[in-house]
């Protein structure tokens, strides 16, 4: 049985890591690999551990409630178990020749970045099944119709931009005089858009499942519904718009940033399940 004071010292450390992941990415850049990969594998192990001493070690429960509840949390923090190496790979680079001359690195990003989005439906279905469970279907079903339209969406604008755009960069990269074709960037222009689009819905989905885990008293602060309302409303400002309100809609558009309101959820939802223990 672990104690309280485990389970409050794991989800602070959980809690942190997008932040600290987030500011490392953007402070210091792109580390090389052969120290970037193993920290990101001890990452992962840690929270792993820390996942399990918070509640996650309820997937065993005879509490069919408790387990399930266990498993979402964990559907939900797994992302940034695999984003938190967004971390050592710094953000995307700026320039095309720097994208051309780490393209590989950027499909993988991109792939990662597309089994996060799996993981995360996963774990909206099975949460928005609980509800239903519960009676709580009016905020629920506007939150899972949401994600079952942004998802796609972020599939298709992660495949574009690992795959097309990224072949594209190599492709004009290597030509000499480098000559940008008149096709790319209305494609580039498209695809930005579809990003808008799914980066909002997942803030909706987030603002009414907030909705819906405090009528059925899973979770009681409002902290979430205001939160992914904020990110809403910054995602869809015009990247054209004055400072600060430009670098926050950047960074709220990030796609693994869009992953930080579920995690903290299933952050939430591992320690509700193991309330009363310890």
């Amino acid at each position: 049985m672990k104690s309280t004071a485990s389970r409050r010292l794991s989800f602070i450390f959980l809690c942190l890591v997008p932040l600290v992941s987030v500011i490392v990415a953007f402070a210091i850049g792109r580390s090389p690999r052969e120290i970037y990969i193993p920290i990101w594998l001890i990452n992962v192990a840690a929270m792993l551990y820390a996942s399990w001493v918070l509640g996650a070690r309820n997937i065993r429960s005879l509490d069919l409630r408790k387990k399930r509840i266990a498993v979402i949390g964990l559907l939900f923090i797994s992302p940034w178990m695999l984003a938190s190496i967004f971390a050592g790979m710094g953000p995307p680079p700026f320039t095309m020749h720097e994208w051309a001359e780490l393209a590989s690195e950027q499909q993988v990003r991109f792939n990662i970045l597309i089994v996060c989005a799996i993981l995360l439906t996963f774990g909206f279905s099975l949460l928005y099944d609980h509800l239903k469970s519960l009676d709580e279907q009016f905020y629920s079903r506007f939150g899972f119709t949401a994600i079952i339209i942004a998802i796609p969406l972020m599939i298709i604008g992660m495949i574009l931009w690992g795959n097309m755009i990224t072949e594209a960069f190599v492709t004009i990269d290597a030509i000499v005089p480098r000559v940008t074709p008149d096709w790319l960037n209305p494609v580039r222009s498209t695809v930005d858009a579809v990003v808008v689009v799914w980066v909002a819905l997942i803030y909706v989905a987030c603002i009414f499942f907030s909705l819906s885990l405090r009528a059925t008293k899973l979770l009681k602060s409002r902290v979430y519904t205001i939160a992914s309302l904020a990110a809403l409303i910054l995602s869809l400002l015009p990247s054209t718009s004055p400072e600060p309100l430009a670098t926050m809609n950047y960074v709220v558009g990030i796609p693994a940033v869009t992953f930080v309101i579920p995690y903290l959820m299933g952050a939430n939802l591992l320690r509700w399940s193991s309330e009363g223990e310890g």
